[in-house]
């Protein structure tokens, strides 16, 4: 084993620790719930090393009946420690020695201040295969990312390593980063304390923090001036993340997390692919950390979960998984697929607002029919809402949309449109039903109402010989994005003409007389008669009846003699 690393780059930095008074049964509950191994026995007065408490032996004394004895009674006692100078390979010679599987690292006065487990000492061997791609990958970064961003994570890596923290971005910009694609969505994890790094940022370079403490992120707005970094791609704020853990108390419910290393954040994740990681604090910049051959299944193009239950603990992973497969052409890894096919019947006890947060991430997609058809092929979507499907039909009107967006600005946001052209031949009750289960906006609710009345007037509005008045009367109260849907839904060429027509002239067109030359020019005393001369004339305007100021006088004399 190289000397390269030291303890240090493999510990655990947030490490959880008991007192030798603790009970068993609370400590296995606590085990339970975080799937640690060890724990660490340390005196709660001067934080030295005591012993360690392991699994087997609080599952032992719980067989026994011995749940209500502090853990000092089950402990393997002794104070067998590595320091975090010391070279990686060091644990080793301690662990056989002491013959514990989780070696607590200490400083020079003998607080505890990190664990190394044996499956770090299993991803070392990563660890060693990443640092050797380290000048690799710091190219691929300076290369992908803009130097606005480039340089704001320099200055937040010198900070990191001034505070010995380790940093890393992690997830999606590392996975994209290595297919080339383009992405500048930064997530930085850190091991240690996230909001002392964000409140070094800004107490040195300007700006402000706001914390979330039950999640330890920190969110750094950056000054508007006299930041030393300039250029493309500098965000406005910066989002930091202390390397968490997290457990389910029952399956689809939103999960518990506490403080801990970056290999446990990482383990948390859904899919291989979004496990990668890349260090940048101080001399590690640019360090790969791929502790679930991540890459590998990114080059065989493969969708895996971490774990059996993943689909259980968290459902709308399904959703997930399926808009990176279609994404990015790969295919759900045999095992995941049948995992995922076992976990649709958890998908209705997850939240309208969990399922609807998906499904627009769906529909931001560049071609979202291709996940939402595989989600039907799956037989997932009835399982998100009763009745809801996908058709081949439906696909057809996705690709309509794009190529009629390619030649108008788009009336609603883009996701909006996609919806109510995936439920444009639901009926209004089941509309209505799923607008109330996923908590739609109130203006994507409007949009679908509108839509549902102009498809209840789509004969008028299709008609050879509807007069564009009676169009802009059909029409006109309800939002253009609606009848944006109708045209694209029904693709008929004289439903495109009008949308156009209404969209550039129609909706804009108004009489040259308004209320005020009724009222000071004709005398007229205000009253309905107002509105239904002024509605006679724009009408006259639109159906072409009348083309200049005189001609409109004209018929305004004829209207009062007939009105009058």
């Amino acid at each position: 084993m190289t000397t390269r690393f030291t303890v240090a780059d493999i510990m655990a930095h947030i490490i959880r620790t008991v007192p030798p008074t603790h009970a068993v049964a609370e400590l296995a509950a606590e085990m339970a719930r975080f799937g640690f191994e060890g724990y660490p026995v340390v005196d709660p007065e001067s934080g030295r090393l005591l012993g360690l408490v392991t699994r087997r032996q609080v599952d032992r004394a719980l067989r026994h009946g011995l749940g209500d004895w502090p853990v000092a009674r089950v402990m393997d006692a002794g104070a067998h420690c590595v320091r975090p100078d010391d070279p990686a390979d060091r644990v080793l010679e301690v662990m056989a020695q002491s013959g514990w599987g989780q070696i607590p690292v200490c400083d020079a006065s003998g607080r505890v201040v990190g664990i190394v487990t044996r499956t770090d000492l299993v991803y070392l061997q990563r660890l060693q295969a990443g640092a050797a791609r380290q000048a690799e990958m710091a190219r691929r970064l300076e290369t992908s990312l803009p130097p606005g961003l480039i340089g704001l994570l320099r200055l937040v890596s010198r900070e990191a390593a001034a505070l010995h923290l380790p940093l890393y971005v992690v997830g999606g910009v590392v996975r994209d980063l290595l297919l080339g694609v383009k992405n500048w969505d930064v997530d930085l994890v850190v091991e240690g304390n996230a909001t002392a790094l964000a409140r070094r940022l800004a107490q040195r370079y300007g700006g402000h923090v706001r914390t979330h403490r039950d999640f330890g992120t920190a969110k750094w707005f950056l000054p508007e001036a006299g930041l030393p970094v300039k250029g493309e791609g500098l965000p406005r704020t910066l989002d930091l993340v202390t390397a968490r853990t997290e457990y389910y108390t029952e399956p689809a419910a939103l999960p518990t997390v506490a403080a801990s290393s970056i290999t446990q954040d990482l383990r948390r994740r859904d899919f291989t692919l979004n496990t990668l990681a890349i260090r940048l604090d101080g001399d590690h910049w640019g360090e790969l950390l791929d502790l679930f051959n991540g890459e590998a299944d990114l080059k065989a193009g493969l969708i895996r979960v971490l774990h059996a239950l993943s689909f259980v603990e968290d459902p709308t992973r399904i959703l997930r998984a399926v808009r990176f497969e279609q994404r990015f052409g790969f295919r759900l890894e045999a095992r995941t697929e049948a995992l995922l096919r076992e976990g649709r019947a958890w998908l209705p006890r997850v939240s309208g607002p969990r399922i609807a947060h998906e499904l627009w991430l769906i529909l931001g997609e560049a071609a979202p029919e291709r996940a939402l058809a595989r989600l039907a092929s799956l037989e997932v979507l009835p399982y998100l809402a009763s009745g809801l499907s996908f058709s081949d039909r439906t696909a057809r009107r996705f690709q309509r949309l794009r190529r009629a967006l390619a030649e108008h600005a788009p009336p609603a946001p883009v996701p909006h449109l996609y919806l109510a052209l995936w439920w444009y031949d639901a009926s209004r009750a089941d509309i209505h039903r799923w607008a109330a289960h996923f908590q739609l906006e109130r203006d994507v609710r409007r949009l679908l109402d509108d839509v549902l009345t102009l498809q209840a007037r789509r004969d008028t509005l299709l008609a050879p010989d509807t007069r564009p008045s009676e169009f802009v009367r059909a029409v006109e109260k309800r939002s253009p994005a609606a009848l944006f849907v109708l045209a694209v839904a029904e693709d008929h060429p004289r439903l495109w003409e009008r949308y156009r027509a209404y969209v550039q002239t129609w909706q804009h067109v108004r009489p040259t007389v308004d209320g005020h030359y009724l009222r000071e020019v004709l005398k007229l005393p205000p009253g309905p008669l107002y509105g239904r001369l002024l509605k006679r004339l724009r009408e006259a305007w639109l159906d072409g009846e009348v083309r200049t100021p005189e001609e409109e006088q004209v018929l305004l004399r004829r209207l009062l003699d007939d009105m009058t």
